[in-house]
């Protein structure tokens, strides 16, 4: 039989790093905004793409090409940069040519990279007796709510004629809004505690029960802002079965209507059940932070201080 152990959050610690969580996130919508749509996310998600190709600066005397310049062996046939494997990619992509070298296009990009962008990826591809082409990826803020990853990618190669062609490509990924049903409801309390299959129960503390207003809050506030998990293929991290368990309770003392279940492995996730209802799943990225923030700034570092130094039970995010 699998063994169960639990561990111990103490409340004033969760109450501060819940709302420092919060308040990076910029607090909560605008109260009049409308709902997010699935219809408006994916047209926004279009435009997104398309505007994400105006930002790209290239030096003077490029020429548009309506299709993929000739004699680049098919070389920028598809994106330079790999884009999310997700049916809520939008990708919109255009065509130049220029005068010069890869490195002096690829080194005028950089000069002029979009205001507010992070360069996140960038690097050369070789195919054998074919032209070499040289990337980069741009990663833009998403737009919470409506977009989750917004990147314009470009990527150069040289042809035969002595021009370089360059391929743009506007990566936006749209979100899918969560069902307005999947809420946590106030509580009065709520049981936190931790499952690891891998940590004998002797080393860990036991639950704790919380019942401060004020934090349980933010901590619903916190899990109710998660985003629905991406739906698509992903390269996930090893995962060892290891989650906290947060229990909400609407009187002190009474039966659970709610209880989230954070992973701290693999992708991260969050599931929630609500009344005995499996809601859909949610993302533990929705927030700043770690791939894994809301674990890796919210609640681990809580189980963390929870433990003496050193002590064989703490857990870390992965």
């Amino acid at each position: 039989m699998r063994r169960i152990a639990l561990s111990v959050v103490p409340p004033p610690l969760l109450a501060a790093a819940t709302a420092g969580l919060i308040a990076a996130s910029g607090g909560a919508a605008a109260p009049n905004a409308p709902p997010p749509t699935r219809a408006g996310n994916k047209a926004a998600a279009g435009q997104d793409a398309h505007a994400l190709l105006g930002l790209l600066q290239l030096p003077p005397g490029a020429t548009p090409s309506a299709t993929e310049p000739a004699g680049d062996d098919g070389v920028l046939s598809s994106p330079g940069v790999g884009a999310p494997a997700t049916p809520t990619l939008v990708d919109d992509s255009a065509f130049w040519t220029v005068a010069g070298t890869p490195a002096s296009v690829i080194a005028y990009v950089k000069a002029h990279a979009p205001a507010g962008s992070t360069l996140s990826t960038g690097g050369t591809g070789s195919q054998p007796g074919k032209p070499t082409t040289t990337s980069l990826g741009y990663a833009l803020p998403a737009l919470p709510g409506v977009i989750s990853s917004r990147v314009l990618a470009i990527t150069v190669a040289p042809l035969p004629d002595g021009l370089i062609a360059v391929r743009a490509d506007g990566e936006v990924v749209w979100i899918i809004p969560r069902p307005a049903s999947e809420h946590i409801p106030p509580a009065a309390e709520v049981t936190v505690a931790v499952i690891d299959p891998g940590v004998p129960a002797s080393k860990l503390p036991r639950p704790r029960v919380i019942t401060s207003r004020r934090t349980i809050e933010a901590l619903t506030a916190t899990l109710n802002a998660l985003p629905l998990f991406p739906p698509g293929i992903f390269s996930c991290p090893a995962d060892r079965d290891a989650a906290i368990l947060l229990t909400f309770a609407p009187t002190r003392g009474g039966t659970a209507e709610a209880v989230a279940t954070i992973r701290l492995g693999g992708c991260g996730g969050v599931s929630l059940k609500l009344r005995g209802h499996t809601e859909p799943f949610l993302s533990s990225t929705g927030l700043p932070g770690s791939p894994h923030s809301i674990t890796g700034h919210l609640l681990v570092p809580l189980f963390n201080d929870a433990l003496h130094p050193g002590h064989a039970g703490a857990i870390h995010a992965p």
